[in-house]
């Protein structure tokens, strides 16, 4: 059973001229990771290796900008 966690993102958006805009958001506020995202990664060939219990964000923050423009 994996603990519970919130996992908050957020973009703002502001056009100009009904053809572009401007936007940036972030993913991740609050920087959440799972530790040890793969269990008994030190031993690959052993009986406890597992690589399918990623259950929360193994990246943090992300931080992203950009620009739209209709043609």
């Amino acid at each position: 059973k994996a603990p519970a966690y919130w996992l908050h993102n957020t973009q703002v958006t502001r056009s100009f001229a009904k053809k572009n805009a401007v936007y940036i958001g972030i993913e991740n506020i609050w920087n959440y990771r799972q530790d040890n995202a793969i269990q008994h990664f030190e031993d690959p060939s052993g009986p406890l290796f597992d690589a399918t219990q990623v259950w929360a964000p193994i990246f943090g923050r992300t931080i992203y900008m950009g620009l739209r423009y209709k043609f």
